[in-house]
C-alpha cells in the first residue's frame, strides 16, 4: 500500500483528541463507533481502556499495548505519549506502509524507528505537525520483529511494536 501523502495528511489534520472523541468507523484497524469513556489522560490518569495493561519494554517483552489502533507509550517523569496507527489491517506486516500520528506532552517532531538489527525504518513522509503536541509520520518497516520507536532524545518516551512477516 502506498499512501497519497497529501490526502492522508489532510485527512488526519484534525487533532487526535477530536478523533478519539468522534470515533468514526472507517475500516482502519477495526475502529468502532462507540464513544470512548475518556479522551487523553492527564499525567496522573491512565485511560480506562489501558488500565491493567503492561507498558511496552525493550525487546517487546511485552510490546506496547494497542487498543483499537491506539498505543500507549512507555514514558517517565510525567510525560504522556499516545499514538494512533493507520495501516492496512490489524496486523502490521513488514514492507507495508504505516502512518503513525502521535501526541506527546513534552516533546516535538523527534521520532526514530529502529529495527531489531539496529537499522532505521524507511520514512515515507513527515514528520508533519498536526497542531499543538500532535505529529504524523509515514514508515515502512522492512523486517519483522520488535521495532523500537523513540520520541525524545533523552530516552524518556518509547513505543515497542511487533512487526509480522
Amino acid at each position: 500500500m502506498v499512501f497519497d501523502t497529501h490526502r492522508h495528511v489532510s485527512n488526519t489534520t484534525r487533532t487526535l483528541s477530536r478523533w478519539w472523541n468522534e470515533r468514526t468507523t472507517d475500516g482502519v484497524l477495526g475502529r468502532d463507533t462507540s464513544p470512548p469513556a475518556e479522551t487523553w489522560a492527564s499525567a496522573t490518569t491512565v485511560p480506562e481502556r489501558f488500565a491493567g495493561l503492561a507498558l511496552g519494554q525493550a525487546g517487546c517483552a511485552p510490546p506496547s499495548p494497542i487498543v483499537q489502533s491506539e498505543i500507549r507509550g512507555t514514558t517517565s517523569d510525567g510525560i504522556e505519549l499516545y499514538a494512533l496507527l493507520i495501516a492496512k489491517g490489524p496486523v502490521i506486516r513488514a514492507h507495508d506502509e504505516v502512518k503513525i500520528v502521535w501526541r506527546i506532552s513534552a516533546g516535538g517532531p523527534l521520532v526514530s524507528a529502529t529495527s531489531p538489527l539496529g537499522t532505521p525504518a524507511k520514512v515515507t513522509f513527515g514528520p508533519v505537525a498536526h497542531g499543538g503536541d500532535e505529529w504524523g509520520i509515514g514508515y515502512v518497516f522492512d523486517e519483522p520483529g520488535c521495532w523500537h520507536l523513540q520520541f525524545r532524545s533523552d530516552n524518556r518516551a518509547h513505543i515497542w511494536l511487533v512487526i509480522e512477516p
